[in-house]
């Protein structure tokens, strides 16, 4: 996995002081944490990024683009074999307001 590539990596190079982990870390928000929960942590940044742009950004249209672009990082957390979590990811992606975008995200949380 990537979290157990970053810790080799930092093991094998204790000189190195940082290191840019870019879309991974939109993929796994919980990289570099020892955290037996992962899906716990990618809710949590969901979370706070969805409420964040919220506040942030006026208008649906422009923070749902946003939000399905940070999804199309994050779908890999969930198994797109699963019937609901198929359902949920294609509700997500096609979500035209904050409502049916938090419907889509809703099943997703039921269904993961």
């Amino acid at each position: 996995s990537d979290e157990v590539k970053l810790h080799k990596f930092t093991g094998d190079n204790p000189q190195q002081n940082c290191v840019m982990i870019g879309r991974g870390l939109l993929m796994h928000p919980g990289m570099g944490r020892d955290s037996a929960e992962p899906l716990a942590d990618l809710w949590k940044f969901h979370d706070a990024v969805y409420e964040g742009y919220c506040d942030f950004i006026q208008g649906d249209k422009n923070m749902l683009f946003k939000m399905k672009e940070l999804w199309s990082y994050m779908a890999v957390n969930f198994d797109e074999n699963d019937a609901y979590v198929k359902k949920a990811l294609k509700q997500l992606r096609k979500s035209q307001s904050r409502a049916d975008y938090e419907s889509a995200v809703r099943q997703l949380r039921i269904h993961s």
